[in-house]
């Protein structure tokens, strides 16, 4: 099962995280790497890999060698406790604007593709890596965010 029809369908069919969690235990993983499935009651981080999907949320976070944070849920990726320092220094009044400012820099991941999500008022901000004037490789986490607002988005009625 593909990852990207995997990811296309729990957006498509499922409707919480719980659902989405069960239809990634059912079928035939064929990569290994962690999906973000959340809906407005929380989110988790699922290790989806060959063997068993692994489900993680604010309180089982040390399989990524992180700080439990309470109402967080991050994968310190690169082990290097730039999330946790993060997380240490704004925590009680992080923000998605808060994670744009500061988290892609420091972590220097997202290469090809940077998101924040706010679930709560429906809200994305998303980079992608491009080319500068002179031809080089700008990554993702050095790239602009565009904000997206979802109440606009999902307000534009269907083509007909």
């Amino acid at each position: 099962y593909p990852t990207p029809l995997l990811m296309r369908d729990i957006l498509q069919f499922d409707n919480n995280r719980f659902e989405g969690y069960d239809r990634i235990k059912k079928t035939d993983r064929t990569a290994s790497v962690f999906l973000g499935l959340g809906d407005p009651q929380g989110f988790n981080i699922v290790s989806y890999n060959t063997l068993t999907p692994e489900w993680y949320g604010d309180h089982n976070m040390t399989a990524f060698n992180a700080p439990a944070v309470d109402n967080a849920v991050y994968i310190e990726d690169h082990h290097n406790g730039c999330f946790a320092e993060l997380f240490a220094a704004h925590y009680g009044e992080i923000t998605a604007e808060t994670l744009v400012k500061y988290w892609p820099s420091m972590e220097k991941t997202g290469n090809l593709h940077a998101a924040i999500y706010d679930m709560a008022r429906r809200m994305i901000w998303v980079s992608v890596a491009q080319y500068d004037s002179q031809g080089n490789f700008v990554p993702a986490y050095n790239s602009k965010f565009t904000r997206l607002d979802l109440n606009k988005q999902f307000a534009i009625p269907a083509p007909s």
